[in-house]
């Protein structure tokens, strides 16, 4: 088990459609349903059902995925806090997530005017639902 497949998970559970994770992840379809078949096989457990409807949780992945997430969040705290313990002068961590249809086309310009003002800030940068980021905003999970 990776991380990798932990927010593949929770990408999947987010879209209930394996195209619409992969786009968001931006990576194939067949790479995001064998990663989640390799997560399944290792945990034994069926995560999800697909169907011509599309894939959606099972009654075993409803139970899981909020422990998933809490993986995935305590990874992205331990990051950020082992970044300020390592030089806390030198770097300050930004969590900016973005949805897909809004940002996409401004962010390359964002990152590039924001980098050349503050060269101490590290910009962390991701592209989720609209639900999700509210959700972290909500938690203190991310900071815009």
């Amino acid at each position: 088990m990776n991380f990798e497949q932990l927010l593949y998970t929770e990408t999947l559970a987010q879209h209930n459609s394996m195209q619409k994770a992969a786009d968001v992840l931006h990576i194939s379809k067949s790479g995001l349903s064998i990663a989640i078949s390799q997560l399944e096989n290792e945990l034994g457990v069926s995560l999800f059902d697909k169907s011509a409807s599309g894939t959606k949780l099972t009654s075993q992945g409803r139970q899981l995925l909020s422990s998933i997430s809490d993986i995935l969040r305590v990874k992205n705290n331990l990051e950020a806090t082992a970044t300020a313990v390592a030089d806390p002068q030198k770097h300050q961590r930004f969590r900016i997530h973005y949805m897909n249809t809004m940002l996409k086309p401004f962010i390359n310009t964002f990152i590039k005017n924001y980098s050349n003002r503050f060269q101490n800030v590290q910009l962390d940068i991701s592209c989720h639902e609209f639900d999700s980021i509210v959700r972290r905003v909500l938690n203190q999970e991310i900071d815009a």
